[in-house]
C-alpha cells in the first residue's frame, strides 16, 4: 500500500501552509491591537487634605481589578483589622477602568461620610492616583500613592 501519493501530500501541505499563515496573521493582529490594562490593584494612601472633612483624617483607597472592571473601599487609615478584612471582602465602590481613566462611584465607608455617595474620577500613572474625589456637590482635588506590597520572607525546607 502506498500512502504518499501526489494528491494526499499536497492536501496536506495546503492545510499546514493554510493554519500557519492563519496564525501568523492572527498573532500579528493581537501584538498589534491587543493590549491588557494596566494593573492598578493595591492600596492608595490619601492625605486629609484630599479627603472630604467628614472622613477625619488620612484615609487608605483598596482598588481591586478585574480586566478593565474595579471595586474598591475607602476606609480611615485607623482602620482596624477587621474594617480591613470587611473593606477587602466586601468593596461598597464599583466602577471602571477605561482608555486610560478610572470611574469609581459608591456609597462611603461607615467610618468615613457615611450614607453618602463618593464618585472617584481620576488617572494611575508612575503608582500614582490622581483625579477629583466629589461628595455630594463638592469636589476636592486629589494625590493618592500606592503603597509597596510587603514582601514576605519565603523559607526554604
Amino acid at each position: 500500500m502506498n500512502h504518499l501519493k501526489p494528491q494526499s501530500l499536497l492536501f496536506y501541505g495546503v492545510a499546514i501552509g493554510s493554519v500557519v499563515i492563519l496564525f501568523s496573521v492572527v498573532t500579528a493582529y493581537g501584538e498589534a491591537n491587543l493590549k491588557a490594562p494596566l494593573q492598578v490593584n493595591g492600596r492608595y494612601r490619601f492625605a486629609a487634605k484630599a479627603l472630604p472633612p467628614c472622613a477625619k483624617g488620612n484615609g487608605v483607597l483598596f482598588l481591586q481589578q478585574s480586566g478593565i472592571y474595579l471595586s474598591g473601599s475607602l476606609i480611615p487609615e485607623t482602620a482596624t483589622p477587621q474594617q480591613v478584612a470587611i473593606a477587602q471582602e466586601k468593596p461598597a465602590l464599583q466602577g471602571r477602568w477605561q482608555e486610560g481613566k478610572i470611574l469609581l462611584s459608591g456609597p462611603a465607608d461607615r467610618s468615613i461620610c457615611e450614607g453618602q455617595i463618593l464618585t472617584f474620577q481620576g488617572t494611575v500613572a508612575a503608582s500614582r492616583f490622581q483625579g477629583t474625589l466629589t461628595l455630594g456637590l463638592e469636589k476636592w482635588d486629589f494625590v493618592a500613592e500606592q503603597e509597596k506590597p510587603e514582601v514576605k520572607p519565603t523559607t526554604g525546607h
